[in-house]
């Protein structure tokens, strides 16, 4: 009797902590979502006037695609400046080349196949309704 009552409250406990948890994730998403909100209505506001926070997202956002190092066919690791002229010599040297060797697409290749009614589904015009319901 007595072990049956603690499998219970065990079971409780699980399940309060599961509510719980589901409870955070919601709160922590409905968060991220106000944050990207709040950071998409300052840039609107803020962002294309010029101004030095524009100035500024866009060197953070320069910094950020910038390529530092890369490693070219070889196994050479180019850094700095070397790294532009690794990219023109791999382009130079893949482009000028006659004899490239083309892999023929087969059916073979591609096992699974969707059938034609999901295939037209998913090249459809997007609705406003499922456009909203989905933000």
């Amino acid at each position: 009797m007595e072990k049956r009552s603690i499998a219970d409250k065990v079971k409780n406990i699980d399940g309060k902590e599961s509510k719980l948890l589901a409870s955070f994730n919601k709160a922590s998403l409905d968060e991220e979502r106000f944050l990207k909100q709040k950071a998409k209505v300052h840039w609107l506001a803020e962002g294309d006037a010029n101004t030095k926070y524009f100035h500024n997202t866009l060197k953070c956002r320069n910094h950020r695609a910038r390529i530092d190092v890369i490693t070219d066919s070889n196994g050479y690791l180019h850094e700095g400046k070397a790294v532009p002229k690794a990219f023109v010599d791999h382009y130079v040297g893949f482009l000028g080349k006659e004899d490239i060797s083309v892999i023929p697409i087969t059916p073979e290749l591609f096992d699974v196949r969707i059938d034609q009614a999901v295939a037209v589904d998913m090249i459809r015009e997007v609705t406003v309704d499922e456009i909203k319901r989905t933000i």
